[in-house]
């Protein structure tokens, strides 16, 4: 694992055990369901920028292929619909945020159109 990697863990682990009630996977999941449900079009947008932008930061330097922010953009678009790119993640962090894009994505992108909730639960 690359020395970057591991201390990014390492500092998310240490903020999920200095703040569990802020940081947990609970409340991640929690978050994520509720944003989905309330703003499915602005969480997809939100995912696609945020990937992106971060597949592009762990990508750069270590993949050729990465060239620019729009190749970011054209991979994880495509992770979060049809899953066909000529882009793979070559890092452990792009590897980690190309999982959680094509786990998520996917579901995301498909309830994109959908009337927002408006609380009736």
């Amino acid at each position: 694992m690359e020395p970057r990697t591991r201390s990014g863990l390492a500092l998310l682990a240490l903020g999920a055990a200095a703040a569990p009630d802020i940081v947990s996977f609970e409340r991640v999941k929690r978050e994520l369901l509720t944003r989905g449900r309330e703003a499915p079009m602005d969480t997809a947008l939100s995912m696609v920028a945020a990937g992106s932008l971060l597949f592009y930061l762990a990508e750069k330097e270590a993949n050729p292929r990465v060239n620019s922010l729009a190749d970011a953009f054209v991979f994880v678009s495509t992770c979060m619909s049809v899953g066909y790119s000529d882009i793979f993640a070559k890092t452990e962090a792009g590897k980690a945020i190309a999982t959680i894009v094509m786990t998520f994505g996917p579901g995301l992108a498909a309830t994109m159109f959908d009337q927002p909730a408006r609380g009736e639960d």
